[in-house]
């Protein structure tokens, strides 16, 4: 039988960083984008604090990612 580990919850922070590399794009990339300055993005995908739902829009629809699963993970809607 296969080990019994812990597997990691994924939060905003680690979707957003995933969504940036889904697109290829960078720090300065996105934070141009929003109008927002790189500490901000830093902020955002270091888990410091949560963005806004109109930055999760944003975000999701630069990124070409779906906006439930950025917002929490769920892909099935």
């Amino acid at each position: 039988m296969m080990g019994g580990g812990v597997v990691p919850e994924w939060d905003v922070a680690d979707r957003m960083r995933k969504a940036l590399r889904h697109r290829g794009a960078g720090v300065q990339e996105i934070a141009d984008y929003l109008g927002v300055s790189r500490n901000t993005v830093g902020g955002w995908i270091n888990g410091r604090y949560n963005p806004s739902i109109a930055t999760l829009r944003s975000w999701a629809q630069y990124c070409s990612v779906n906006y439930e699963w950025l917002k929490d993970g769920d892909h099935r809607r």
